[in-house]
């Protein structure tokens, strides 16, 4: 429980709070070992999360244990609340609200990463924009069948290489799993979304079905500029916006089976140089 045993909490929340600092204590040593080997300066490290915190879960199955194993653990459920570790957004893991899907993205990099003093992105970017990042970095092809771009112009402060980006989606099948969200249960329905600058669509599939027709889809509306908490569905004022989501929505939905195309990277002969 270290370092925390001297303050007021229950053991497991002492433990869930040191598993985030030896979490952090990890990368710390990572970075250290490549800055004692000389690799510092041409080395990337990108860290994120692919989700927002598991309140519930943990209350159900316990933090310290995975999820196929029983022990209740409502200590540390109870300080994801406390302490806020979604950071006061709505939703949690399970979730399509920002809780769930927005976490922070640190790109570390002394000898690449820009040195402008903008220490914080005011564009969102995804998981699968990465791999076409790091192959833009490495001066290869990405694959053809990502939706990501490169964000490498971002990143380097390279100019003429910040490629635009398109919307964002994501998308949940029902499966078993709860969330704090106040959204239809995970387990009984299909749900997507989408951000389309500012703008944040949300749908659910009632049975579970993707294919059931988009008029029978349940939809939400956000303005994420002025309601970044998601606690206003505006979805009756804004129907042209509430229609361009379900565009968006339908066109980005991939039915499974999805089968990738063979990746064949290229050299460009235009990878970073320090």
């Amino acid at each position: 429980m270290a370092p925390y045993e001297d303050e007021p909490w229950t053991d497991e929340q002492k433990r869930y709070a040191a598993q985030h600092t030896l979490l952090d204590t990890y990368v710390g040593r990572l970075v250290a070992k490549l800055s004692e080997l000389g690799l510092a300066q041409d080395t990337i490290v990108v860290f994120t999360s692919d989700n927002g915190p598991t309140p519930e879960e943990q209350f159900i199955f316990g933090s310290s244990r995975c999820t196929e194993t029983t022990g209740p653990a409502p200590d540390s459920a109870l300080a994801d609340t406390l302490w806020k570790t979604n950071g006061g957004l709505r939703g949690d893991k399970h979730s399509l609200y920002e809780g769930g899907i927005r976490v922070p993205m640190i790109v570390w990099g002394p000898g690449i990463v820009r040195r402008d003093g903008a220490a914080i992105a005011g564009r969102p970017w995804a998981s699968y924009d990465v791999l076409p990042t790091l192959a833009d970095l490495a001066g290869i092809t990405a694959p053809s069948d990502v939706d990501g771009v490169s964000v490498r112009g971002w990143i380097t402060g390279e100019t003429g290489r910040d490629a635009a980006h398109g919307p964002l989606y994501w998308e949940r099948p029902p499966y078993l799993g709860n969330s704090t969200d106040a959204s239809p249960p995970v387990e009984t329905v299909y749900g997507e979304a989408a951000r389309d600058g500012n703008w944040k669509g949300v749908r659910y599939a009632p049975g579970g079905d993707p294919t059931t027709p988009s008029s029978a889809w349940t939809y939400e509306v956000y303005d994420l500029g002025a309601d970044r908490n998601e606690t206003t569905n505006v979805v009756a004022l804004q129907p042209a916006v509430r229609a361009r989501m379900q565009t968006l929505m339908e066109r980005m939905h991939a039915p499974q089976p999805y089968h990738r195309a063979p990746y064949r990277p290229r050299p460009t002969g235009d990878g970073y140089r320090i």
